[in-house]
């Protein structure tokens, strides 16, 4: 082949894949970002709420900041339908501008939706190629719109605002474990067919004072967005829901506690006032079943780590017997924490641990014999845990400061 040849081949490649990767482009000033969506109704009758940004009132606001603009950052409407890309199709028709979901931060699913069966929501979203499948899942009580259409200050964008609350919570607390979209379907597919979805809802006298742009100038709110429980899913339906410390618990038991805050009662001391508290830092769990006699046993071994916080312990901590005495505390505080959560679970009829998933990929045949009688065979099983704490630090004092004081004092 000729050098020239070889020049205009290689300008004819050049210049098609640009030409194609023009004509697939999307003009910005065409589309609507889609930083929030939700979904009520039940199948044949669906309502999609679209939470969409406000180029004009975020340009000044970098990060998502409140800025010195009073104009809502977001605009948010909802469209009806028979099915829910039927539903998204409408909006065609009074929106002016093409809905763009690959900035979608959370996916707010109603309580009427969640117990009327989320395959339909689950097959429709991974069909459409913008949508990530890694974006944050919530339900709420009431109406997922109602959720969409309350600004959460200083954060001019409050599906952002949503996703940040989440990320935030997973690492500070891990109260309610975080889900996406595809750790939802996944876990309602696997063998268990069982996953949780942190719940969402709006507290305080007042929650439509958060739907005008006055709430980003005041300093203080009557009402806030938060999270408020964990929902539990067997199959493509809710079947209960947990409360904090329930939640808690099955974060212990799922390995999911990435860190928290646990107080817990002096070992010198049984009264309640007598507290101390420990921040947990990192916690590496391990969950083995166990066939004993007839029935399954659950294993657990928990190791966790962590440093003292806040302690009025009377207890030597410059010597090490001290300080096991606190790390043996905190083991008791965090197996009563598991046994919540394991029993809330057990009363469900969920195997919410993933047990099953864990006896088929050891023994298929094994699983295939359990299967049609698992939630009997659930609720016969026992958990035998074993938690080893590590207090690593105790920060700027070795003893408590009521300690010092009356160490002073004598």
């Amino acid at each position: 082949m000729s050098a020239t040849l070889l020049r205009i081949s290689c300008m004819f490649i050049a210049t098609t894949l640009l030409l194609n990767g023009c004509g697939r482009a999307n003009e910005l000033n065409e589309l609507s970002i889609v930083t929030g969506s939700g979904i009520d109704g039940k199948e044949g009758n669906y309502t999609v709420t679209y939470q969409v940004s406000v180029a004009s009132a975020n340009a000044s606001a970098a990060g998502g900041a409140s800025g010195g603009s009073s104009q809502s950052g977001v605009h948010v409407f909802s469209t009806t339908g028979k099915t829910i890309r039927d539903t998204i199709f409408m909006s065609a028709v009074e929106h002016p501008r093409r809905l763009y979901f690959a900035h979608n931060n959370v996916l707010i699913i109603s309580k009427e939706t969640a117990e009327s069966g989320i395959s339909t929501v689950l097959d429709s979203y991974f069909r459409n190629p913008e949508s990530r499948e890694m974006v944050d899942v919530m339900v709420t009580d009431g109406k997922a719109r109602d959720i969409l259409t309350k600004n959460i200050p200083p954060e001019k964008l409050p599906g952002r605002a949503i996703a940040e609350i989440v990320d935030k919570e997973q690492i500070l607390v891990s109260f309610y474990p975080a889900t996406s979209v595809f750790q939802l379907a996944l876990g309602i597919t696997s063998e268990s067919q069982v996953a949780s979805v942190p719940e969402i809802g709006i507290s305080g006298e007042n929650p439509k004072s958060l739907e005008t742009a006055d709430a980003m100038t005041k300093t203080s709110q009557d009402a806030k967005v938060r999270m408020t429980g964990l929902v539990i899913f067997k199959g493509d339906r809710v079947v209960g829901k947990m409360n904090l410390k329930e939640s808690l618990g099955l974060a212990w038991l799922t390995n999911r506690v990435k860190g928290t805050m646990l107080s817990f009662p002096n070992p010198d001391s049984s009264e309640e006032p007598n507290q101390s508290a420990v921040r947990v830092f990192k916690a590496k769990v391990k969950i083995t079943p166990v066939k004993e006699s007839t029935h399954y046993t659950i294993k657990l071994k928990a190791e966790v780590r962590g440093e003292l916080a806040e302690t009025t312990t009377q207890e030597d901590l410059t010597d090490t017997a001290g300080i096991h005495k606190l790390e043996r505390s905190i083991e008791k505080i965090i197996l009563e924490q598991m046994q919540v959560g394991w029993e809330a679970a057990k009363a469900m009829k969920v195997d919410i641990l993933g047990i099953g998933n864990r006896i088929h990929e050891r023994n298929p045949k094994e699983w295939n014999r359990l299967k049609s009688d698992w939630d009997q065979e659930l609720a016969q099983m026992e958990l035998q845990a074993e938690v080893k704490m590590k207090v690593v630090r105790t920060r700027m004092f070795l003893d408590s400061f009521k300690h010092l004081l009356k160490q002073t004092e004598q």
